[in-house]
C-alpha cells in the first residue's frame, strides 16, 4: 500500500526533542497505516541512535537514516 503521507524528522544531536516530534507525529488523528515517518539522523552518537531506534520499533512505519 502507497503512504498518503511521509514526515521526515532531520536531527543532529537533537535527541532532546526528536522523541516529542516522533510522539507528535503519533497523536495525530490520521491512520497510522497510511503514513510513516523517517529520521535522518547525522549525530554522532551511535548508542543514541540505537535506543530510539528500539523504543520506536513496531509502534509506527518508520526508518532510521544514519548520515
Amino acid at each position: 500500500m502507497t503512504k498518503c503521507i511521509t514526515v521526515a524528522i532531520c536531527t543532529y544531536n537533537r535527541y532532546d526533542v526528536l522523541e516529542s516530534a516522533i510522539n507528535s507525529c503519533l497523536s495525530q488523528d490520521f491512520p497510522k497505516d497510511e503514513f510513516d515517518v523517517i529520521v535522518v539522523d547525522n549525530s554522532p552518537d551511535a548508542d543514541l541512535k540505537q535506543h530510539y531506534a528500539d523504543q520506536f520499533a513496531g509502534i509506527v512505519p518508520w526508518k532510521l537514516i544514519i548520515d
